[in-house]
């Protein structure tokens, strides 16, 4: 996380904590854009309380540059694990097929919240992160390497 100030928790219970604040402000900014979500609202679905916020973020702009890094390394993660091992066998129909369908489930991880995300953090019509343009070059390497494979 290079441009949050995260703190990492380092006990487990501290971590599930992170992951409920995490998931309650992905769904509340999906559900309601940046603006509609307050941070007592995220901790009152994360079931936690403002002090465990602020023990792990500096504020809501914090909290958004984090889920907006998080969001593109679960896609990588998620891409990495569907595609290992599982291609060497398969026809070109069924690797463009299968292929085309992962990405189209990555793609619809938080969707609604990473449009949300994306205005805040870089404006109406602002191009892509980062994280999302490495997510996007990393599945055009990997889909060149199995279709150039075949």
């Amino acid at each position: 996380m290079s441009d949050t100030t995260l703190r990492e928790p380092k006990q487990s219970r501290s971590r599930r904590t992170l992951q409920r604040i995490t998931r309650a402000a992905l769904e509340l900014i999906g559900e309601n854009g940046v603006e509609g979500t307050s941070i007592n609202a995220i901790v009152r679905r994360a079931e936690s309380s403002v002090g465990s916020f602020y023990a792990r973020f500096d504020g809501k702009d914090d909290l958004l540059v984090y889920l907006d890094e998080r969001i593109w390394e679960t896609a990588g993660e998620r891409w990495d694990e569907a595609i290992k091992d599982r291609w060497a066998d398969r026809t070109i129909p069924e690797v463009v097929s299968g292929l085309a369908s992962l990405y189209g489930e990555v793609e619809l991880m938080h969707g609604d919240a990473r449009g949300a995300l994306a205005q805040a953090l870089r404006g109406p019509g602002a191009g892509h992160s980062a994280g999302a343009l490495a997510f996007k070059a990393k599945i055009r390497e990997d889909s060149r390497r199995f279709l150039l494979g075949r």
